[in-house]
Order: structure tokens, then C-alpha cells, then sequence
């Protein structure tokens, strides 16, 4: 999708352009368990610190 944006208001994250975007084309969320069904059960993988 062109256009489209990734927010991010993660700061210490390498990827954080120090206001409110990641760097990244594309991100990757993982999970803290197999069946995830809230927010709280997923992470973002992208993280880099």
C-alpha cells in the first residue's frame, strides 16, 4: 500500500525516527503465546534497540 504509514511511539527503539513514525517499510509483530486474542498477548519483533 502505498501511502501508508507505521506509528511508533517507542523511542528507544533504533528504528523510531525520534517523533511518532518507524524507519521501517514493514514491521513484525509476534506473540507471546500461540493464540493470541488481546493486544497484551502480541509484541512487536522489529524491536531493535
Amino acid at each position: 500500500m502505498s501511502g501508508q504509514s507505521i506509528n511508533c511511539n517507542v523511542n528507544s527503539c533504533k528504528y523510531n525516527d525520534k517523533a511518532t513514525h518507524c524507519a521501517l517499510s514493514d514491521i513484525m509483530v509476534g506473540s507471546t503465546n500461540m493464540s493470541a486474542r488481546t493486544c497484551a498477548d502480541t509484541e512487536c519483533a522489529s524491536f531493535e534497540a
